[in-house]
């Protein structure tokens, strides 16, 4: 178990707490219902798949361990997953996805591999440009899309096939990290500070192993899904589409936006404007992965130690991660967004 944060921001409920349903067996849901055991609080934990994780998801692949959900611990000093990790005796290293960019092998649209004098060419330019956009981020309203600006920025350039590149590159690297368009990415995206700092680390072995950890003791029922949410003069009553109805003093939602969004939870009372308006103006994309463990590493070669591939010619899976360092075996993985 592990103890709470005691965060001074989090407001005082209404109402003596008793029994607490946790809806969501991802790490915000594991999250909750531990701070809630470790005070002694009665709960139980509704998770609507057959499996605990949310968006983690570690699957094994060949006899080795990959990750089809989240697979790294972004910007890591400081940042309270570490700390879980540290705390569980889970292990992590580092993968930083500076590393992958610097290691970046191109290919063109014939299939063409550019040479290192070409590719360099393009991977300084296209830093350049970030920089920019780093230091003059304040100087463009909310509104301003990153699509919208790297139109505006390559037309000054005269050189069509360096710009692209640049163009292709920015707009891959947005729309994998952020899982939309880059039409709907405000450059003010460049201002969004984590607090945290650092490289990026992984959890060895996957997040299945500090997920186990948290699931430990936690009263869990998996199969679950959550159709409505009634609050009653005694508390709340939460019923499942499989008939199963939970009963406590207070309701911890912990469950994807877009299950909010699509109305899946029938909510009595109705949500407050506010809730309604925050969930209809906050946005999420699609993201998949693609996954595939080889015998070798064909795209290495001695002289270089290729850590990522982007194939211009290729609309549908054009970024491809080299995550062997991840699982010991070779293994590439396609982000797919959208």
């Amino acid at each position: 178990m592990f103890t709470s944060s005691g965060n001074s921001k989090v407001s005082q409920v209404e109402n003596k707490v008793g029994r607490i349903i946790v809806v969501g067996a991802g790490y915000a849901g594991l999250a909750a219902a531990t701070a809630l055991m470790s005070n002694g609080l009665d709960i139980i934990i509704l998770e609507g798949r057959s499996r605990i994780g949310g968006r983690t998801h570690t699957v094994s692949l060949s006899g080795t361990n990959a990750e089809a959900g989240a697979g790294w611990i972004h910007s890591p000093q400081g940042n309270p997953l570490s700390q879980l990790a540290e705390a569980s005796s889970v292990k992590t290293s580092s993968f930083a996805l500076h590393d992958i960019y610097a290691n970046l092998q191109l290919v063109d649209c014939s299939g063409k591999i550019l040479d290192n004098m070409k590719r360099d060419r393009i991977i300084d330019a296209v830093n350049t440009l970030e920089d920019k956009l780093f230091e003059t981020f304040k100087l463009y309203p909310s509104s301003q899309t990153v699509a919208g600006l790297l139109d505006a920025e390559m037309k000054k350039d005269e050189d069509n096939e360096l710009s692209d590149w640049i163009k292709f590159i920015v707009l891959t690297g947005f729309e994998a990290d952020l899982a939309c368009s880059a039409d709907e990415i405000s450059v003010s995206n460049y201002a969004v500070d984590s607090g945290y700092s650092g490289q990026d680390d992984y959890v060895v072995g996957g997040y299945s192993n500090l997920l186990n950890i948290m699931a430990t003791g936690m009263p869990i029922v998996k199969n679950s899904v959550v159709s409505k949410v009634v609050q009653t003069p005694s508390g709340v009553e939460v019923t499942c589409l499989n008939g199963r109805k939970e009963y406590g003093t207070h309701v911890i939602l912990s469950v994807p936006l877009g299950v909010l969004k699509a109305d899946l939870i029938e909510f009595t009372p109705p949500l407050s404007p506010e809730k309604k308006k925050a969930i209809s103006q906050l946005g999420f994309g699609a993201f998949e992965k693609l996954i595939f463990v080889f015998e070798k590493a064909f795209w290495q070669s001695e002289k270089e130690d290729i850590k990522g591939i982007l194939l211009k010619g290729n609309s549908l899976f054009p970024y491809w991660i080299d995550i062997s360092v991840t699982n010991g075996k070779p293994t590439l993985v396609s982000h797919i967004t959208g």
